[in-house]
């Protein structure tokens, strides 16, 4: 009775262990899945801080500076301003940091499409639709983000400094921010500033993502007839436009399935591709590929 009443208490000892490694095994898993869910949240809130709140914000304090001589500013009075209404000034600078990002994004992606494609193509990204953004978010890695992120902050530096700062001291230096009452605007408050300025920025925002929504082809056909008159000028057409098909001559035909091996006198390779249920040829299965984007 003794070794029998021994061996129970090992028995019971051991599945006891065992429920503990058990137990110590599903927390760490949890403590795990918890570590990587938070992980993840954390890496999409700080993507978004940086691209729709921080760059923004950046880019119209930049371009508040590169513009404050002609509007006869200083430092101190955007200070000033900031202490009446610090909401009013950061989205104010918001709004401006946007709008610009809006337009060299839109004027890049259509300058990507009408110029030829080895020009701006293995930098560029294509217009495509991203129905799952928050899943590519967090699929990407932090450096690939981090690469985006200062190619993007390099390309709107570089055009903000060529079109806005330099622009702005050429015509300071000429004082022609005193003769254009663009500069000099005389604002009417019909309710509180606090409230009717963030309004109007707000209605400004709407008002533009509509009118680059809607002629966004419109800016494409401006930069078209822009580099067909400069290329004539310089006789690079060839080198900055896609070059125009004159006429289409038939060389022969390729089936896209399997099935038809024999296309009139071209034999078709019988190493294949699979999509779905059908077998392609590697010829369309190649440009098919998702993986390159060039290839498209």
């Amino acid at each position: 009775h003794i070794f029998n009443r021994n061996d129970g208490i090992r028995r019971h000892l051991r599945q006891l262990d065992v429920n503990r490694n058990e137990a110590r095994d599903t927390f760490g898993d949890a403590v795990l899945s918890f570590l990587e869910c938070a992980s993840a949240i954390a890496k999409v809130v700080m993507l978004l801080f940086i691209k729709m709140l921080f760059l923004p914000l950046l880019l119209g304090i930049w371009l508040d500076i590169a513009t404050i001589s002609l509007f006869e500013k200083t430092i101190h009075d955007r200070f000033m301003f900031a202490g009446d209404d610090l909401f009013g000034f950061i989205f104010l600078h918001w709004v401006a940091g946007i709008t610009f990002m809006l337009l060299v994004t839109v004027s890049v992606l259509q300058l990507r499409e009408v110029a030829h494609p080895d020009i701006l193509a293995g930098v560029i990204r294509p217009q495509e639709p991203q129905p799952d953004l928050l899943g590519n978010l967090l699929q990407e890695s932090g450096l690939t983000h981090a690469k985006r992120i200062l190619l993007s902050l390099g390309i709107y530096a570089a055009l903000l400094t060529i079109h806005i700062w330099i622009p702005s001291k050429l015509l300071a230096s000429f004082n022609v921010g005193r003769l254009l009452p663009f500069f000099h605007p005389k604002l009417r408050n019909f309710i509180m500033p606090q409230i009717q300025v963030p309004l109007e920025l707000f209605i400004f925002h709407l008002c533009m993502l509509g009118f680059l929504e809607k002629y966004k082809n419109n800016i494409g056909g401006m930069q078209h007839h822009w580099l067909v008159l400069v290329g004539n000028l310089l006789g690079l057409v060839d080198k900055i436009l896609p070059r125009e098909v004159e006429k289409f001559v038939l060389v022969g035909t390729l089936p896209v399935y399997a099935a038809d091996e024999h296309r009139g006198d071209i034999s078709i390779n019988k190493d294949i591709g699979k999509i779905g249920s059908h077998d392609l040829d590697p010829f369309w299965d190649e440009i098919l590929s998702s993986t390159n984007s060039l290839k498209r």
